[in-house]
């Protein structure tokens, strides 16, 4: 029944040609080109439903579920001949930028810091004082040497991708138990070799930083009015739906269904400050609002005449009146003018709109750098707390 559809859309498309005969030979040709994609895209559209329609019912046919999501480890490469082991022996820094975020030195000086926390928690999982001496090694690491290179590449792969977890099977040769293992415990001692580091830490900048950081940006636009140190933005990532029915009213919303996360950058890409996997889909000035009493506490903080740039959602009048600089909206730039002001402050306020449009954009660059390097945020988080974070 799909093909014939297909095949009448094509007599339909053939007749459309052929009334369309009286037009320009340029224009038929562009509609025969046009005719022809969408027969192609609808024929391709039938050929995938019928195939998925037929695996599905041969999937059905053989097993039940537990049989069709079994992958036994004689099925999988070798861990030592899996095909991560090419880019272990490989130096491109290119290639281990794509495949794990990191420079192959980089990842050397975090698996340095990262090895130790990680052999202390795998003992602790399996609540063992001393190396066991029976049964099975591990596959992913070596306790002889306290390497676990492929271990920490795993947790920065599974973290960079969206991928499922069968692929990180065939990739690394571990079964899916043996994955989910090192995932967890791995995540843990990462965690905490990631605070122990001072390159990682996310920290606000003192006063000779904010002066660097303001530096760089004049650099870039030396005619600004004002002088921000770095570029705010919110952002949202996608969880599964709650059963509970007041989570899901707390985590969803009219127009945003998630969690809320808020990112300040440096222009040189340094998060200065962020809160992150707020539960629920939040404003961004709730977001904001720890940041602003610490501000307004704190003066401080964020000194004359340094400020931070954002976007109209957050607080920019009254007590952040000059500290967060935002475009501004069709309402407020309607009121300057009724309320008589002066062409000169008029003209002056339509620059500082234009300035603060152009340099916020790196806040969206920022956002676009974390979402993309960590592939894993595309794929719907946990619903748990405790496990998102």
């Amino acid at each position: 029944a799909e093909y014939m559809g297909i095949f009448h859309l094509w007599r339909m498309d053939s007749l459309m040609l052929a009334f369309l005969a009286f037009r320009s030979r340029a224009q038929l040709a562009k509609r025969r080109q046009l005719a022809y994609h969408i027969m192609r895209s609808r024929y391709r559209k039938a050929l995938i439903l019928n195939a998925g329609l037929l695996c599905s019912a041969l999937a059905l046919a053989v097993g039940s579920i537990r049989t069709r999501i079994k992958l036994h480890s004689s099925a999988l490469p070798p861990p030592d001949r899996a095909s991560i082991i090419a880019l272990l022996n490989s130096r491109d820094d290119p290639s281990w930028i794509t495949l794990c975020g990191f420079p192959r030195d980089i990842f050397l000086q975090l698996h340095s810091a990262f090895a130790p926390q990680f052999l202390r928690a795998w003992d602790g999982f399996f609540h063992r004082s001393e190396p066991r001496r029976h049964g099975r090694p591990a596959s992913l690491f070596d306790r002889a040497s306290g390497t676990c290179h492929r271990v920490l590449l795993l947790l920065l792969f599974f973290f960079t991708t969206s991928v499922d977890e069968k692929v990180l099977c065939l990739v690394f040769g571990v079964s899916p138990s043996s994955l989910s293992r090192y995932i967890n415990i791995g995540m843990s001692a990462l965690s905490r070799t990631l605070k122990r580091l001072p390159e990682a830490r996310i920290a606000w900048p003192t006063a000779e930083e904010m002066a660097h950081y303001a530096s760089l940006i004049k650099a870039k636009f030396p005619a600004l009015l004002f002088t921000p140190i770095g570029f705010m933005d919110a952002f949202n990532t996608r969880i599964w739906s709650p059963g509970d029915r007041a989570a899901q009213n707390v985590s969803e919303s009219a127009w945003l269904a998630g969690t809320s996360s808020l990112c300040l950058y440096a222009p040189d890409g340094t998060i200065i400050y962020s809160r992150l996997n707020a539960s629920g889909s939040y404003d961004p000035a709730w977001l904001f609002a720890p940041l602003r009493n610490r501000i307004n506490e704190n003066p401080a903080a964020l000194p004359p005449p340094f400020c931070l740039l954002a976007d109209s959602a957050f607080p920019h009048t009254k007590d952040m009146a000059g500290r967060v600089v935002t475009p501004y909206t069709q309402t407020e730039a309607d009121a300057l003018v009724l309320k008589g002001a002066s062409t000169q402050k008029v003209q002056r306020a339509h620059l500082l709109h234009l300035q603060a449009l152009q340099v916020r954009s790196a806040a969206e660059w920022g956002t676009r750098q974390v979402e993309g390097c960590f592939g894993r945020l595309r794929v719907p988080l946990p619903v748990d707390y405790a496990l998102r974070t």
